[in-house]
């Protein structure tokens, strides 16, 4: 027994030191194909992206690195619940780290985050070869594809429009919708689906597209009026369509990828997609390097792929062809140009570049410096108390619609003016209460009233 105990001592010692060595670097035994982190590099991208982007572009740009640069790295995709949530994790995550918080890259979301990124200094220029710069359009539709001191870049576009379900359509009676406007018909109450913009990106910059190409009192009434609407509020702008599909409702708002994979699951015949005309702009999806980026050398060779032929080319090719995606059609539209033209023959992406241009100077900057208050406004006074908006509506449309009962049910509750001083203060969060809970309380008295 004694000579056994030595042997059992060794043996124990042997495990402690591969185990030590493993928590050294960073984790367990996983059998002899296992790679420790320091086998190879890796970046860190923060995106609102849905996953089918994420399982293409990953194997994607690590098979390019690994042509192109001859060496491995891996892509490590994190989400933080949508762009609203991801943007307000960077910001208070760079408050608590100012120079840098462990990613290297944030990518989705529109536009407007990379502004008030830039805005903040939280993100750092990248610069891209002569050739690469060259190939990005300056702008599409009047609105920004990239930025002047390249602190972002567009790295596909989108639009946004209304999505509807023939059938459902016609048995209801009800006519197709063609502008914002028809989705605050008396007649499509209950009919309608929508994302919540204070979860959804997407959902919120189609509440900012309509604010400005209907101008400030007359866009608080269209966005009134569809919200009164709304028989159900979504988490995420991917599930409007959904319940468009099920025949839950007639109609919804939703940007432009997310009804045109409906279409090619059920088929034109069944679903509808419409971009209202003059009213609604090609908008970017943009991507910026953080600021203190662990691997930024790494995260500039992801915009590189990116943007380049072969990375745009992943937008827009169908699954299974050659230089397309393998598992999932991603129905985006690439920000290159000539990519589009390119496979325009044999693209599933239903894009006419004619269709949307917009009737209207979009402002991104604009956008930008109000987001989150435009988003608590939204919220507070027509998610929060959906309840009492729909009485109030279907009050108002019993007794006729009468013309200064909307304009009481619609009236913004403040100037725009005003909620551009409210966004300016939005970050003190007494402030930001304050103002909050007054709206809720205006929007419930006047619910109220109408409702009687």
């Amino acid at each position: 027994m004694r000579r056994l105990i030595p042997i059992a001592v060794i043996t124990l010692v042997a495990v402690l030191v591969i185990l030590g060595l493993s928590l050294l670097r960073g984790r367990v035994p996983q059998g002899s194909g296992a790679r420790s982190d320091a086998d190879e590099a890796k970046i860190i991208v923060l995106t609102p992206n849905n996953l089918p982007i994420q399982r293409e572009f990953g194997p994607a740009f690590e098979a390019w690195h690994k042509e192109k640069y001859g060496a491995a790295v891996t892509v490590e995709f994190q989400d933080q619940g949508g762009t609203s949530d991801d943007v307000k994790f960077i910001k208070s995550e760079f408050i608590a780290s100012p120079q840098g918080i462990g990613i290297d890259l944030f990518w989705g979301g529109g536009a407007e985050p990379y502004l008030q990124f830039s805005e903040l200094g939280l993100l750092q220029p990248v610069d891209l070869t002569k050739g690469e710069f060259a190939a990005l359009p300056k702008e599409m539709g009047g609105v920004p594809m990239y930025d002047p001191e390249r602190r972002w870049y567009g790295t596909a576009v989108s639009s946004f429009g209304i999505i509807y379900n023939r059938k459902r359509l016609a048995e209801m009676n009800l006519p197709q919708p063609k502008t914002w406007e028809d989705l605050g018909r008396p007649e499509f109450f209950r009919e309608v689906a929508a994302a919540n913009p204070a979860s959804s990106g997407s959902a919120l910059s189609m509440v900012e597209v309509i604010l400005q190409a209907y101008g400030w009192e007359k866009g608080i009434e269209v966005l009134t009026r569809s919200a009164a609407n709304v028989q159900t509020f979504t988490a995420g702008a991917n599930e409007v369509p959904k319940l468009i599909s099920t025949g839950q409702v007639a109609a919804g708002t939703v940007i432009d990828f997310y009804a045109w994979t409906q279409i090619r699951l059920d088929g034109k015949e069944k679903i509808g997609f419409i971009l209202p005309e003059g009213l609604t702009p090609i908008t970017p999806d943009g991507i910026g390097l953080l600021k203190g980026a662990p691997n930024a050398e790494l995260g500039r060779r992801f915009i590189e792929f990116v943007l380049s032929e072969q990375g745009q080319a992943l937008w827009v090719l169908p699954k299974g062809a050659p230089g397309g995606p393998v598992e999932n059609e991603l129905l985006r539209i690439p920000v290159l140009p000539k990519v589009y033209e390119k496979y325009a023959s044999i693209t599933n992406v239903m894009f006419d570049p004619g269709q949307a241009k917009a009737g209207f100077h979009y402002d991104p900057p604009k956008a930008a410096a109000r987001r989150d208050a435009l988003k608590d406004l939204y919220k507070a006074t027509l998610i929060d108390l959906s309840p009492e908006l729909q009485k109030a509506w279907q009050a108002v449309i019993r007794r006729g619609t009468k013309p200064e009962e909307v304009r009481a049910l619609c009236a913004p509750y403040l100037t725009e003016e005003e909620l551009a001083a409210c966004s300016a203060r939005w970050g003190d969060s007494v402030f930001r209460n304050e103002k909050v809970a007054e709206w809720i309380n205006a929007a419930r008295a006047r619910y109220q009233a109408l409702a009687k």
